[in-house]
């Protein structure tokens, strides 16, 4: 689990921020002025019902987040929101998130 400190708090606005589109999620990035990123995830009841699932989607996503110690990038604020579930292997997962964010903060 991320560190608190990693996570966006709740009510932050993503009203201003780039996003990029992939086939399973799309990313909202944004600069903010801290010295390290953090990152949060939006998953909807209409992905699937059952809060075990979606908690588990959650964690691997921010599984990814930390293993690339993505929040060693400065200053990002990155909202990924899953469209549909994944049911492919996590590699392929991994490197939509690498490039998505990578994207996102070339664009930035």
């Amino acid at each position: 689990m991320l560190k608190r400190k990693f996570r966006i708090p709740k009510g932050e606005s993503f009203a201003k921020a780039y996003d990029v589109h992939f086939p399973l999620f799309f990313l909202k990035i944004k600069t903010q002025p801290l010295s390290y990123s953090r990152c949060g995830v939006v998953i909807s009841k209409k992905i699937d019902k059952r809060a075990t699932v979606r908690n588990r989607m959650r964690r691997v996503m921010s599984s990814i987040f930390e293993h690339h110690r993505l929040y060693e990038n400065k200053g990002y604020d990155m909202l990924f929101i899953l469209k549909k579930p994944f049911d492919g292997s996590r590699e392929d997962l991994e490197q939509m998130v690498l490039s998505a964010v990578k994207t996102g903060t070339q664009k930035i």
